[in-house]
């Protein structure tokens, strides 16, 4: 996630941990660093810093797909999901509970975003995430979005995205639970690159700012095709409240939950690019943008 401040965001936007970020005071949440040829980019949501660089990767775990619960129809209608209790005290959390275990995994759904620049519309799949989707109508309805900011732009060469979700601005905002991945959907995507090599690296080392860890098949880049939603996170299975919307092109590592897309308001995200952002995070990529964007209201039918 992103800090909201100037200081609390110039290192990575994500939160879990609680491990100082990139040499600040405070502890700014998780992110995931993707050094593309010669820039640094993160992913983040949570407080903690997790980056991954091309050369060697730690070992990817298996994404989690919701289980499907038994159903006299011949597709399932609900899914199973687990909400998984997070406690940081270096993360802005807001304590909402939590969403039903039990939740639709048929029909469609459409997330409204009403914005001070105009109306976001994403689609969304609850047969493909039923868990994300479900996280989304239960946060929609508690308020948890509304009158809350994107706090971070990254606009960089081959990627483009916004990121939100944070009610309190900081970056390390979000529920007191998380949720694990689930199955990811392809219709959403380009067509993926070569697999590559990674490492993982921590800033949190005593003497070297980053560990290099044991190394395996790395997972594949991927393009996240303009439109595309995806959960920002902290690392395998800790999705929470925080999630980017794609403006352009972008290549990322294939470690983001996509879970919908944009279907009305591309353009608002266009016009926020343009404005462009404060280099608040620095070295990790991106900063606040200077248009803002601000959630009036938030609300998400199903069809």
């Amino acid at each position: 996630m992103v800090p909201e401040s100037s200081d609390a965001g110039a290192g990575d936007p994500s939160g879990e941990s609680g491990r100082d970020t990139l040499g600040s005071g405070r502890a700014r949440g998780f992110a995931l660093r993707l050094v593309g040829l010669a820039a640094a980019i993160l992913i983040l949501a949570g407080a903690g810093v997790w980056a991954i660089e091309r050369t060697r990767h730690t070992p990817a775990p298996a994404a989690h797909a919701a289980r499907l619960l038994p159903s006299d129809a011949a597709t399932p209608s609900l899914a199973s999901c687990e909400w998984v209790p997070y406690h940081n005290p270096d993360a802005d959390l807001t304590d909402v509970g939590t969403p039903p275990t039990a939740v639709p995994a048929a029909g469609t759904a459409v997330m409204t975003i009403t914005t001070n620049l105009g109306v976001i519309r994403i689609s969304m799949d609850p047969r493909i995430t039923p868990c994300a989707v479900a996280n989304f109508v239960y946060l929609a309805g508690k308020h948890f979005f509304d009158h809350s900011s994107c706090h971070r732009l990254l606009d960089v060469p081959n990627i483009g995205l916004l990121q939100c979700g944070d009610p309190t601005g900081s970056s390390t905002g979000g529920p007191m639970y998380q949720f694990p991945d689930e199955k990811r959907s392809a219709p959403v995507m380009l067509p993926s690159a070569p697999l590559m090599s990674y490492r993982l690296v921590s800033p949190d080392a005593s003497d070297d700012p980053y560990v290099v860890m044991p190394s395996v098949a790395p997972p594949p880049e991927t393009t996240y095709a303009p439109g595309v939603v995806a959960m920002a996170n902290q690392g395998p299975d800790t999705n929470g409240s925080q999630f980017f919307m794609v403006y352009r092109a972008s290549r990322l590592e294939d470690s983001y939950e996509r879970f919908g897309t944009v279907t009305e308001g591309l353009d608002i995200l266009t016009t926020v690019a343009r404005g462009g952002d404060d280099g608040a995070y620095g070295q990790v990529g991106g900063g606040h943008p200077k248009v803002q964007l601000t959630f009036q209201t938030v609300t998400v039918h199903s069809g």
